[in-house]
């Protein structure tokens, strides 16, 4: 919450990345301060703290399979939500 205290102080907009914060409540109270300051927040998905990617980072730091200099990778998502039962939807459209 530090840097969010001071992004208000200072009158700043806030990107930042995937998680915004360790639990629901914190990230309300982080929106619900930003908000309230008149300050815009948002949250990036770059997938690089994903377990897969994590584990794929320490094989490759391993160098057990030399340098690598180019790597594709497919990303396959199934997105199905109920947004009435997301919490923090009822809290931004009030």
């Amino acid at each position: 919450m530090q840097y969010i205290d001071l992004a208000v102080e200072y009158g700043l907009d806030v990107v930042c990345e995937k998680p915004l914060a360790d639990t629901m409540e914190h990230a309300c109270e982080i929106y619900v301060k930003m908000r309230d300051a008149g300050l815009k927040v948002s949250v990036t998905v770059s997938h690089r703290m994903e377990q897969s990617k994590q584990s794929l980072n320490r094989i490759l730091d391993s160098g057990k399979y030399g340098p690598i200099n180019y790597l594709v990778e497919r990303l396959t998502l199934t997105r199905k939500y109920d947004q009435g039962k997301n919490g923090l939807t009822n809290l931004l459209t009030s």
